[in-house]
């Protein structure tokens, strides 16, 4: 059994029983509950009259934070919202959201927790306390050093964006308004108010296509004697799936329609006007709202004197001046400054000044400006910009960074592991020791000592040798190194005998190819230092190369000698 208006719910027992409020059904109503089983939101209207609209207290422009349309649109407050559910305040808990972009404040103070996000892309913010797990079916981290692109227009046109970007990061600035002018004997004009920041710091493009974009113009001076004012244009960008759209000033001292943009920012309003008869100054104009803040307010006229422009905030342009009731109001400046008030007294009147014009700014980073800094990936994969990556850990090749106090900072060049110490001086990580299992050398002619052998690139690099060695009394031995093309070289011998005729013997080489025979040999174990550096200008191999004097005798090299290789900074 189901009561009537219950939407099909049991009969509640007499302890379940409650009142309501009454049920609000008239539009614009601000109390009573709705109850019902379904909901059905259609409509192709971009008004705002079809959907579910949530304001943060009373309705009114710039606090829509919850919307559910079937078509994106304007609300009458001149709220923008998009198809589909859009969400500005609040916490989304315990949901997947999947395939979706979450970007740069799309979810707007608000957090997502204990959800599983799949498919999705995130610019902007921060990831806290969050494991991350790549494995052989995919994933990686990949980190980049960029060059971003950054272009600025300030008059209307069309964007081509480069091969293999597929996003901008779109800043806009409207136009700012006019002022209104002073009429004799009855008021100062009011100062313009400042043109709106809005921007999209991914906007989704394609590679190749043309993008017309629209800079707002700022509002024309008003004559003296006409009350009224010139409202400034509108900045639109249109991408794939977007519009990034920042408002002109609209009224002289009031706020206009505000974007629906990722990030935007409002104008300041422009300064009041005074009442004559006697004298009386012209309010300032607006600044323009920038990407961190919206623009000052213009200053409201002092007696005769005009109010001040709104400062200009960085990246803004300021409002003009209000002009004295003996003078014209400023105009504004660039970009988007709303221009000053014109002043007025019993029998003069001046003109206002005009609104700055708006602007356009594009950034972006083509696959050219983009190179790989670090990876970690379980398997080799490429990035969507042609690089490839390898399994595990891997350091590109990079600018060296600043010393950082208190810490040691990787980094790679020509192919080397490196780092900044907090003592300013950058050191190589690399050393590569190759140790000699032993080995019998009977002929005359410069036989490479086994395993005492590595790669070299271009590049400078220090060595050093530790090779103990016998032989038969009669001959002496020989060494040299054969390596890549080098500019500098510099390699010196010593060896230190055993029942010899000295206690030691060296020689000195500026050529790694050239030969130097040490001291006639015993049968008691000798040792050869061999220390040097130098500057290959190929990349190849280098080989410490051993021999005798006399092709009959046997020059023995005692297993764990050793050749040491460092790549030098």
């Amino acid at each position: 059994m189901t009561t009537p208006g219950t939407g099909g719910l049991p009969t509640p027992r007499p302890d379940q029983t409650r009142t309501y409020p009454s049920v609000g059904s008239q539009a614009g109503s601000s109390s009573g509950i709705f109850r019902g089983r379904l909901v059905i939101i259609s409509g192709s209207s971009t008004n705002g009259s079809n959907g579910l609209f949530v304001y943060s207290g009373t309705p009114g422009p710039g606090n829509l934070i919850l919307s559910i349309s079937a078509v994106a649109g304007t609300d009458q407050y001149g709220n923008q919202f998009p198809a589909g559910l859009n969400v500005t305040q609040g916490v989304i808990s315990g949901t997947t959201i999947s395939a979706a972009s979450i970007i740069a404040g799309a979810l707007s103070a608000g957090s997502i927790g204990g959800s599983a996000i799949t498919g999705s892309t995130f610019t902007g913010g921060s990831v806290t306390e969050t494991q991350v797990l790549f494995d052989s079916t995919g994933g990686a981290l990949l980190v980049y050093t960029t060059t971003t692109v950054t272009q600025t227009f300030t008059t209307s046109g069309s964007f081509l964006v480069p091969a293999g970007v597929t996003q901008l990061n779109v800043q806009a600035t409207g136009g700012g308004s006019g002022g209104s002018a002073g009429i004799a004997n009855q008021q100062s004009g009011f100062g313009g108010q400042g043109a709106e920041y809005a921007a999209e710091p991914a906007l989704a493009v394609t590679a190749g296509n043309t993008y017309p974009y629209t800079v707002g113009l700022g509002g024309t001076a008003t004559p003296a004697g006409v009350f009224t004012y010139v409202a400034g244009g509108n900045t639109v960008f249109a991408g794939d799936s977007a519009t990034v759209t920042a408002h002109g000033g609209i009224l002289a001292a009031g706020s206009g329609p505000v974007s629906s943009n990722t990030i935007h920012f409002p104008g300041g309003t422009g300064g009041n006007a005074g009442g004559v008869p006697g004298a009386a100054g012209g309010g300032g104009g607006g600044g323009s709202g920038v990407a961190t803040s919206a623009g000052n307010n213009g200053g409201n006229h002092v007696n005769n004197l005009g109010g001040a422009g709104g400062v200009a905030r960085a990246g803004g342009g300021g409002g003009g001046n209000g002009g004295s009731s003996a003078a014209a109001g400023a105009n504004g400046t660039a970009p988007g400054g709303g221009g000053g008030g014109g002043g007025a007294t019993v029998t003069t009147q001046f003109a206002s000044g005009a609104g700055a014009n708006g602007q356009v700014v594009v950034s972006y980073v083509t696959a050219a400006n983009r190179a790989l800094l670090l990876s970690i990936a379980a398997v080799a994969g490429s990035d969507a910009f042609g690089n490839a990556y390898g399994p595990g850990l891997v350091l590109y090749n990079g600018a060296q960074p600043a010393a950082l106090a208190g810490a040691a900072e990787l980094y790679a060049a020509g192919g080397q592991l490196k780092y900044v110490s907090a003592d300013t001086n950058a050191y190589a990580t690399g050393r590569l020791t190759m140790v000699c299992p032993g080995q019998t050398i009977p002929a005359a002619t410069a036989t490479p000592i086994t395993n005492l052998s590595c790669p070299v690139g271009i590049g400078t690099y220090k060595f050093q040798a530790h090779i103990v060695f016998n032989g038969n009394v009669a001959a002496r031995i020989g060494n040299n190194i054969t390596a890549p093309t080098t500019s500098t070289a510099v390699v010196s011998y010593l060896w230190f005998n055993a029942g010899g005729a000295a206690a030691f013997s060296q020689a000195t080489s500026t050529a790694l190819g050239t030969g130097v025979l040490g001291p006639t040999m015993t049968a008691a174990d000798q040792v050869l230092k061999v220390e040097g550096l130098a500057t290959f200008t190929a990349a190849g191999t280098f080989t410490l190369n051993a021999d005798t004097s006399i092709a009959a005798d046997n020059l023995v090299i005692i297993a764990g000698s050793t050749l040491e290789v460092f790549p030098v900074p």
